[in-house]
């Protein structure tokens, strides 16, 4: 048995994640830890491979203070590779490969990556690294016998750097952050006291490894004793192919960004299309229980989890919904925090608590968050900092209000607030009320402010067999209900569906040039 699954015991201390995966595989080294089609590879085998591919890295000079880039297409390979980068104390950077090379070798160039790791025959795609370029070359159809009691122990301290992934901000350039062994372990230890079931449980590998998100899919299902189900590139650009291959895999967890997630609920309902499902995790935008929705969850059981995180603290508080999705509220709360994650709720800019169920400044603190942004000049390093206690804090920049019974409830960023004539336009109670509107699934307002009256521009879906039309209408009727707006300066747009990042969130920054 895996030594988290069930009660969620750990058998011993972990000094870093590799630790904690090791264990998984002594623990039960025939029990499946990816698949890939018909392909499975048990868990002692996926150890081989990260020992092969630690191997070819150590023969190309790369070492423990080095940073590593990982431009691969989904696969074995890819997770042995992140997985070999952490066991030999070094950094990954991964880069997703639906991204334009530009934009991920620019994020390569603002770090010190000394390397960077690409699949089989595919160096070329990295002439900018020359020699720096390691062609990972492994068999995958390893024998699990082979050399099985070697290569357990993993140099990484607890304090060395993980990952270096980078901010999704709607208009702003990115932002690296590193995050450490030290600050990822508590949320796979947390998840494992939670979530986790009986060894053997199967999950979607459906996030960018780009996201951060996707450390936690990742590594609280290798590491736990879950098995990893990996989507090949061809068909995760097709939801129906996609839904179709979940189905048939057998899959009953899944970690999926809230419009991702509003996407597969609508084509599954579309095409009669039911997932069994045990638990799904969901992150990134506001979460709002349409009707879609319900009929998702009211047909796969599943329970879910609305995971609030960000780049630069990993997830840090959770609200679950359980039993009758019709008796779910529309409005979701993000939670209360994790058991390693201190929040309070500050004036904005400050660290100064406000009143209970006042509005103000979500502030997280604990191990789980960064030390700050990889480029200590950027401005925005002010939001972090650290309490007399030795805790590091972070100011998130979101608007929220704690309740009597010490839940946090989401109002939207303090950035995207709208002031005209000094009266505050609330623009998440707007769009919540226009998702209530007849044929509206998705909607995405973004304002700008001229004097004292406010222009806007609605981005809207609509139900497949739902009015255009009529849809139209009805949102621009209750946006002119706000007096703040000007008639002639409302804009609604509709679209099949709001598109979306590689990352499975709301493409603000392509909306914004739409503007």
């Amino acid at each position: 048995m895996s030594p988290l699954a069930a009660e969620g015991n750990i058998s011993t201390p972990c000094e870093n994640i590799y630790d904690l995966f090791a264990q998984r595989v002594q623990a039960d080294p025939t029990g499946t830890a990816l698949v890939l089609r018909e392909q499975t590879m048990s868990s002692a085998s996926l150890h081989r491979l990260v020992c092969n591919v630690e191997r070819q890295l150590l023969n190309q000079n790369i070492g423990p203070s080095d940073v590593v880039g990982i431009s691969m297409l989904p696969g074995p390979v890819q997770i042995a590779t992140m997985l070999a980068i952490l066991k030999m104390g070094a950094t990954y950077v991964p880069g997703d490969y639906r991204e334009p090379i530009a934009t991920v070798l620019k994020r390569f160039q603002s770090l010190p990556v000394n390397a960077v790791a690409v699949a089989a025959g595919k160096p070329d795609l990295w002439p900018e690294f020359g020699s720096r370029t390691v062609d990972v070359d492994v068999d995958v159809d390893v024998d699990v016998e082979s050399d099985f009691e070697s290569g357990w122990s993993s140099i990484a301290a607890l304090d060395r750097p993980a990952y270096i992934m980078f901010t999704t901000g709607s208009t702003a350039d990115s932002k690296g952050v590193c995050m450490t062994h030290s600050s990822l372990l508590p949320l796979l230890y947390w998840h494992g006291h939670k979530i986790s079931r009986a060894p053997g449980w199967r999950t979607a590998q459906l996030c960018s490894t780009a996201f951060d998100f996707s450390f936690h899919e990742i590594f609280s299902t290798l590491c736990l004793g879950g098995t990893l189900v990996l989507i090949p590139p061809e068909i995760r650009v097709d939801l129906s192919m996609t839904l179709e291959y979940l189905r048939n895999c057998n899959v009953d967890t899944l970690f999926a960004p809230v419009s991702l997630l509003g996407l597969l609920a609508e084509r599954a309902r579309r095409e009669s299309v039911s997932l069994q499902l045990d638990h799904v995790l969901t992150t990134g935008e506001a979460l709002r229980i349409t009707d879609t929705l319900r009929h998702f969850f009211t047909e796969s059981g599943a329970a879910l989890h609305n995971q609030f995180g960000a780049t630069e603290f990993q997830d840090a508080l959770s609200f679950t919904l359980e039993g009758s999705p019709a008796s779910w509220p529309a409005d979701v709360p993000i939670g209360t925090p994790l058991e390693h994650v201190k929040a309070i709720v500050a004036e904005p800019g400050t660290n100064e608590p406000v009143a209970c169920s006042h509005v103000g400044e979500l502030v997280v603190s604990g191990v789980s968050v960064a030390k700050g942004y990889w480029d200590p000049t950027l401005p925005s390093n002010s939001n972090f900092g650290t309490y007399g206690s030795g805790d590091r804090y972070y100011r998130t920049g979101d608007l929220v209000h704690q309740d009597r019974e010490g839940v946090f409830h989401y109002h939207g960023r303090v950035a995207s607030a709208v002031a005209v004539d000094g009266q505050d336009l609330s623009l998440r109670e707007l769009t919540s009320r226009i998702l209530e509107l007849p044929g509206v699934v998705q909607a995405v307002l973004i304002p700008s402010v001229d004097g004292s009256l406010a222009s806007v521009i609605a981005h809207i879906a609509v139900t497949p067999d739902g009015d255009e039309r009529a849809a139209k209408d009805l949102v621009r009727a209750e946006i002119e209900a706000v007096p703040l707006f000007r008639r002639e300066a409302i804009r609604v747009t509709v679209h099949e569906h709001l598109p979306i990042t590689v990352n499975g969130k709301a493409d603000m920054r392509y909306l914004h040039t739409l503007t």
